[in-house]
């Protein structure tokens, strides 16, 4: 399977400059997964994805927001948009059992190259 993982475009703001440009910056590390799943698949992946988002947000303290998305479930496509207090929560995350159970099975859900993972600072959250 490929991932892939997007890099800032040129001459993008960064979360240090952006401070001065929003001066009630989040700074929360946030994760934006789009996925295409294979249509055999679709029903154990969304009860995988729904463990793993409510395991998440009731014993991980650093993760603040786990939503699972459907973009087009006509063609299998969902995203999941999560949202960590910092990258130490986000690894914090990365290092937990429910992620690793979600890890052994996830690669048999997705479509050939239907994974792009896609990271970057909230820059104003809900509350501001």
């Amino acid at each position: 399977m490929t991932i892939s993982r997007s890099t800032p475009a040129p001459g993008a703001i960064d979360a240090s400059s952006a401070a001065t440009l929003i001066p009630h910056i989040d700074g929360a590390t946030v994760v934006w997964v789009t996925l295409r799943v294979r249509p055999a698949e679709e029903a154990r992946f969304l009860a995988a994805a729904a463990t793993l988002a409510e395991r998440s947000l009731a014993t991980e303290p650093g993760c603040l927001q786990y939503d699972i998305v459907a973009l087009d479930p006509a063609v299998c496509l969902y995203g999941i948009y999560e949202v960590y207090a910092d990258g130490t929560a986000l690894a914090a995350h990365r290092d937990a059992p429910h992620y690793e159970e979600w890890e052994a099975v996830a690669l048999s859900f997705f479509e050939e190259g239907g994974v792009s993972v896609r990271m970057g600072t909230r820059m104003v959250s809900a509350s501001a």
